[in-house]
């Protein structure tokens, strides 16, 4: 009777083992899936998929125009007609420059997540970026920039 519990209990030490040994691949499986998802979300927050909503850096035009909810985009053509075309340049640092007159000199800007900030008078004006599109809104109205 002593042997057998020996032997009964040597099974079952050799049974745990095995089972312990055919979960080391699918525990450095799970380990590896985790470190790959970790730098992924590391790596895009760095890129900044996931961190600021700053538009990306280029040079923007003005698409549209929007006053008490309807669009002006009539204006735009006759606009571009007499030479005024207003701009909006992003840098990857978050400044820029803003020309909402589509004359003279570009005011330099800086930009959050949902301001617009000029440097030189410190006055911040709201923005939205989606679909690609910058919107400055500014009391009842808007304008629509679009990267060139």
């Amino acid at each position: 009777m002593a042997e057998e519990k020996k032997a009964t209990k040597a099974t079952k030490t050799t049974d745990t083992k095995k089972e312990t040994s055919n979960n080391k691949p699918l525990i450095i499986g799970i380990v590896a899936v985790a470190v790959v998802a970790v730098a992924t979300f590391i790596i895009l927050g760095v890129c900044g998929v996931f961190g600021s909503k700053v538009p990306p850096a280029g040079e923007y035009e003005l698409v549209d125009m929007i006053k008490d909810g309807e669009s002006q985009s009539s204006m735009i053509s006759l606009m571009k007609a007499f030479g005024v075309s207003p701009s909006l340049t992003i840098n990857s640092d978050k400044t820029g420059k803003m020309n909402i007159t589509g004359e003279g000199e570009a005011e330099e800007v800086t930009f959050t997540d949902t301001k617009i900030k000029s440097k030189s008078t410190g006055e911040e004006t709201d923005y939205t970026f989606k679909d690609g599109k910058v919107t400055i809104k500014a009391e009842d109205e808007e304008m629509v920039f679009q990267k060139k």
